[in-house]
């Protein structure tokens, strides 16, 4: 009997779709999850064998691709990509920027803006297929963590306070003697 994915592997799925998602600039919730079920439908269909969140990532650019092959047809599919989302981020606020990312179908005064905005120049650029991640830096910042929280402040005020109170001491006997 074949194992089957645990239920879990789909749940991290859903939540790589939509961190990507939210990075493309996805900022409303409830749209956010619309998107990553409709993501996560397509790629259960095809029944691909492999990690779900693998599919799923494989999945959400290629939606992305034909998003955006559908508003700039004649540039290859990675550079339509990259041209649509910066045409967005050029034409709209930030906010409506990411209320039209992956509306199918966009309306054609918005299309007509954005292939206005757009210019066929520049060099070739890749957008990441990977999901952002923290940085984990192992075992030196559990150490620079652990002496952080555990390190004492009292003793270093309590030598600026003898230091202090010799200082002034000092400053005091050397000082008296000059009376005249």
């Amino acid at each position: 009997m074949a194992a089957l994915n645990p239920p879990g592997s789909w749940d991290d799925a859903a939540r790589s779709v939509g961190a990507w998602l939210e990075t493309l600039g996805v900022r409303s919730e409830q749209r956010r999850l619309i998107l990553v079920l409709r993501i996560l439908d397509e790629a259960q269909k095809r029944k691909v064998k492999g990690e779900p969140r693998a599919v799923a990532m494989e999945t959400a650019f290629e939606v992305l691709e034909g998003w955006a092959g559908s508003i700039f047809p004649e540039a290859s599919r990675e550079r339509s990509v990259v041209q649509a989302l910066v045409a967005l981020e050029g034409v709209f606020p930030a906010d409506r920027a990411g209320e039209l990312i992956l509306v199918e179908p966009l309306p054609k005064d918005v299309v007509e803006a954005l292939r206005q905005f757009s210019h066929g120049g520049g060099p070739e650029i890749r957008r990441s297929k990977m999901t952002a991640r923290g940085i984990r830096y192992g075992p030196m910042e559990a150490i620079a963590q652990e002496t952080w929280h555990r390190f004492a402040w009292a003793p270093i005020f309590q030598a600026l306070l003898i230091w202090s109170g010799v200082f002034f001491l000092l400053l005091f006997l050397l000082g008296g003697g000059r009376k005249g």
